[in-house]
């Protein structure tokens, strides 16, 4: 593995502005210690101005967790009162956030590009003179005017900041124009460079390894990409990705993604999608006889990612599809023995149930099958499908 990429999980502040989500402080105290068993070493953990219940979550969280493997980073508007209550908090860490386009500049604060400086200025020279890390938010980076974004970010950089973050906040960005914003970023700063993006188009988390590919040293996300409006960049896929296909080290444990993702998933109610890459129900789910006959004969046949490297393991499903030769050596999985003419009856009852089995389903149904009698010699029937014979999609000996 080559470089290490810092990851930072702001599950516990931006995933809980996502619509109708709801984490208690004793399930956000759960999940972060579920971070920090994991190998992260950094976690974005809430808004201390956000009122008096915040900061008490955020003391306890610090005072619990937070050591010199593990930050707790508070986030704050471009405002010495909420730097002041992060202080409040024992952090050590704080992010600073300042819009840095002319539409949010004018249109969010009515201010101008001049006051924005000013103010990075006096927040940075607060926060260092406490002695804090500080990162630097440029909120909107990529509707930015470029020659004023690099302004801002040398004087960030002359000021004391420890760290510049590039949000792609409305989710706007392509990999290709993100990877060259990020290449122009690193030529104008010695500072790391941290990317956060957002899911509008879908591109979140195509656009975190683009910019992690142009230079970035770290990368924001969210377990379950869970955040504001489409989400952000998923933890669980930006980890998988930089550690086997870029060859990157996270310090992630890999096998601890499932029970991330499973975790915040029961505390938020939100349902993970079977299909969701890494942590999906069915990712690892084969049911085509082409497809589970490669994965007996060798896994890496269908599917890339080793399932057991990230916790996981390949399952089958048995149906129609499944073929004869395949339903073979799967009914050989269930520890039962059925002669030939009894698998292919047993292939014909598949059919006309119309249904998928797991191995376990599989054995259920051909005791149920036997104590029914239904593997005895008889003449076969004409089930069908689609108001065809059965034989006409199912030439026994010529399935795999």
């Amino acid at each position: 593995m080559t470089g290490k990429i810092k990851i930072i999980d702001t599950t516990l502040r931006d995933g809980l502005q996502a619509p109708g989500i709801y984490l208690s402080f004793k399930q956000r105290i759960e999940i972060a210690k579920l971070l920090k068993l994991a190998g992260t070493t950094e976690i974005e953990a809430g808004i201390p101005a956000a009122g008096k219940e915040e900061r008490e979550y955020l003391k306890e969280l610090v005072e619990t967790l937070q050591d010199e493997n593990f930050t707790v980073l508070t986030w704050n508007r471009g405002k010495i009162e909420d730097i002041k209550h992060s202080i409040d908090c024992g952090t050590t860490a704080v992010n600073i956030s300042f819009p840095v386009s002319d539409i949010m500049i004018e249109g969010k604060l009515n201010k101008n590009r001049k006051w924005i400086v000013n103010n990075l200025k006096r927040c940075i020279g607060f926060a260092k003179k406490h002695n804090l890390f500080v990162s630097i938010g440029c909120e909107d980076a990529t509707r930015a005017d470029i020659l004023f974004l690099t302004e801002f970010i040398k004087t960030a950089q002359s000021e004391g900041a420890d760290r510049i973050r590039i949000a792609d906040t409305t989710g706007c960005s392509h990999p290709s124009s993100f990877k060259q914003l990020i290449e122009r970023v690193k030529v104008y700063t010695l500072l790391p460079v941290e990317v956060h993006t957002h899911n509008d188009f879908g591109l979140a988390t195509a656009n975190a390894i683009a910019g992690i590919e142009a230079g970035a040293e770290a990368v924001s996300v969210t377990i379950n990409g869970i955040g504001e409006r489409a989400g952000n960049a998923p933890f669980e896929e930006v980890v998988a990705i930089l550690h086997l296909l870029l060859k990157k080290n996270t310090g992630i444990n890999l096998k601890m993604l499932k029970r991330l993702s499973s975790t915040v998933s029961v505390f938020t109610g939100k349902s993970i999608p079977e299909d969701k890459p890494i942590v999906g129900k069915n990712v690892f789910t084969h049911k085509s006889g082409i497809h589970i006959d490669g994965i007996l004969k060798k896994s890496g046949n269908y599917v890339y990612i080793n399932p057991e490297v990230i916790g996981r393991e390949n399952r089958f499903y048995i149906g129609y599809y499944s073929g004869i030769k395949t339903l073979e050596k799967l009914v050989k999985k269930t520890g039962i023995d059925l002669t030939v003419d009894e698998i292919e009856k047993l292939h014909e009852l598949l059919f006309e149930t119309g249904k998928s089995f797991t191995i376990d389903e599989l054995k259920s149904f051909i005791l149920k099958q036997k104590n029914q009698g239904r593997f005895k010699n008889e003449k076969r029937g004409t089930a069908k499908f689609n108001n065809e014979p059965y034989l006409q999609h199912c030439q026994n000996d010529k399935w795999i």
